[in-house]
């Protein structure tokens, strides 16, 4: 085989090894692109554009006590496709509702952004919270985002993404980080037939155990006390019948008994 290809010219040689290089080069591109694709992190922006994404980021916001940042973005976002005879009400609700000092979700804002807000509120436009949106956005992106990559909210979603791509599905359902265990710790019932019950069937079972149990014995003494108040009542209704039959003889002996006497004393008289 070595003299063989020694044989050949040199400058086919070369040629081999290009071609060789270059396959190996080929073959290894794809591979690298992939897992650059993969260790990249989305932008804030794609992210919001995504239910699933944007419901496990406002998770993680409301944990850091800044959910109100994501619901001023939003709803500027509706702000903006509302018609023109809507403007006017929409702004004053935004601005009462994020803007004001005090406003029950106050976004952070500087004081030059708030009181070009504030000279804008009398004849809102379709741009008038273009500018305080996009600080909103500028703070979400450089503060909340970078810390909510590195959290275990944002590894679920990942993981989630990966499991339902690999199983063939084009949607997944955000979960909370720690929902999975939460539903594996669950507290498991007694057994019946070979069978775990559920907690929550096993209470209602123990339940009408009880009731049934309840309703046996309050049958049994319902039972009881009538037997008892029927044999009270059988042994009044003898023992007054005996009475009422001892009355009846008791003047015929005692008349008996005199008639006996009187006629033992007079025979002696004679």
């Amino acid at each position: 085989m070595c003299k063989g290809l020694s044989t050949l010219p040199s400058s086919c040689l070369e040629k081999a090894k290009e071609m060789k290089v270059k396959l190996t080069h080929l073959a290894e591109k794809p591979h690298k692109h992939r897992a650059h694709e993969e260790k990249t992190p989305p932008d804030l922006e794609s992210l919001l554009q995504s239910k699933a994404g944007l419901q496990v980021f406002r998770w993680f916001l409301r944990s850091e006590f800044s959910e109100e940042n994501l619901d001023f973005w939003l709803a500027c976002e509706e702000y903006k496709t509302m018609p023109e005879t809507k403007l006017s009400s929409k702004a004053q609700i935004i601005y009462s509702q994020f803007i004001n000092a005090e406003a029950p979700q106050e976004v952070n804002l500087d004081c030059e952004t708030r009181e070009v807000l504030m000279d804008r509120m009398d004849t809102p436009a379709a741009d008038t919270f273009v500018e305080a949106q996009q600080r909103i956005f500028t703070l979400m992106a450089k503060d909340s985002f970078p810390r909510f990559l590195h959290s275990s909210y944002y590894k679920q979603t990942v993981r989630g993404a990966g499991v339902a791509m690999a199983q063939g599905k084009q949607k997944f359902k955000a979960q909370r980080p720690g929902g999975a265990k939460k539903q594996q710790n669950k507290p498991k019932g007694p057994k019946r037939g070979g069978r775990i019950i559920a907690p929550k069937k096993a209470t209602v079972v123990q339940q009408q155990k009880l009731k049934k149990a309840g309703l046996c014995d309050f049958n049994g003494l319902e039972v009881a006390i009538r037997n008892k108040i029927e044999q009270e009542v059988t042994q009044k209704a003898s023992t007054s019948l005996h009475k009422r039959l001892s009355v009846l003889k008791t003047p015929q002996g005692k008349g008996g008994a005199a008639g006996n006497t009187k006629t033992s004393t007079a025979g002696p008289s004679k």
